[in-house]
């Protein structure tokens, strides 16, 4: 169990990390200038080099940050259920089986 927990947990936090690299890398910016008769440039930009993945890794990251939500999810609800019915069963008590009670079949 501790390993599906550390699991989900860097799951998540891949996720996330791959989620911000590429909403930053899909951005660009670019700045134009009129130089007139001066010489240099007119045109200066500012991006990434990994903008043609950055929209499948921003994308790639919400859906690795789910399978880590989901997984997490599930262990939590797992975990909570087995120890639901281990109270539910130790405040019944062992089951009575028809052989043990007076007028019962016998085997």
């Amino acid at each position: 169990m501790i390993t599906f927990i550390i699991l989900a947990g860097l799951l998540l936090t891949l996720g996330a990390v791959w989620a911000h690299v590429g909403f930053m890398g899909d951005r660009s910016i670019a700045v134009f200038e009129e130089n007139g008769d001066q010489a240099g440039p007119g045109r200066f930009s500012v991006g990434t080099g990994y903008s043609d993945i950055a929209a499948p890794m921003h994308l790639g990251g919400y859906v690795v940050q789910g399978v880590g939500a989901a997984l997490m999810l599930r262990v939590v609800f797992d975990t909570a259920r087995v120890a639901w019915a281990s109270r539910a069963s130790t405040k019944t008590g062992p089951a009575e089986t028809p052989a043990a009670q007076p007028g019962g079949a016998s085997l």
